[in-house]
């Protein structure tokens, strides 16, 4: 997944569409508007909502409108530990930024050693690739991907 700072279409992860179920499952919530709001197929749904389940971060609470999901004490712990550390790399992130003086210091990391040649017309695996700070070099990179 390529983590590009203010991309609002990148891919999101599994720990954030979990944190994301559970903040709509706090006050309770049935499984077509989690599906919605969370921006889930029913397949989806139905894998994390098992999982969630299994986990012991939702539970099923049945009333008469149906049945209903809703965040567990252990759900909420998730919750707030997720937001802090999100809020930590936001913060590592922002100091980035900051201290990047020109395009230069602008780096492109990846924990694959098997990316040699991205311009290249083979399409590799891009798993692991994080910008440090340059949101043009996070601009071309996402323009070479698309062409690949």
């Amino acid at each position: 997944m390529i983590e590009c700072p203010g991309n609002p279409l990148k891919r999101r992860d599994r720990l954030s569409i979990i944190a994301e179920i559970l903040e709509i499952a706090k006050d309770g919530a049935l499984k077509t508007p989690i599906m919605y709001k969370a921006n889930l197929s029913f397949d989806q749904l139905n894998e994390y909502l098992s999982f969630l389940l299994e986990k012991k971060f939702l539970e099923v609470v049945i009333e008469s409108r149906g049945t209903t999901y809703k965040t567990t004490s252990k759900g909420l712990k998730y919750l707030q530990s997720y937001k802090e550390i999100k809020d930590l790399l936001k913060k590592k992130e922002e100091n980035n930024v900051k201290n990047a003086k020109s395009p230069s210091d602008c780096r492109l990391t990846a924990k694959r050693e098997e990316i040699l040649d991205f311009e290249g017309t083979t399409r590799r695996h891009f798993e692991g690739l994080q910008y440090s700070a340059c949101p043009a070099e996070c601009e071309r990179f996402k323009r070479i991907i698309g062409a690949l």
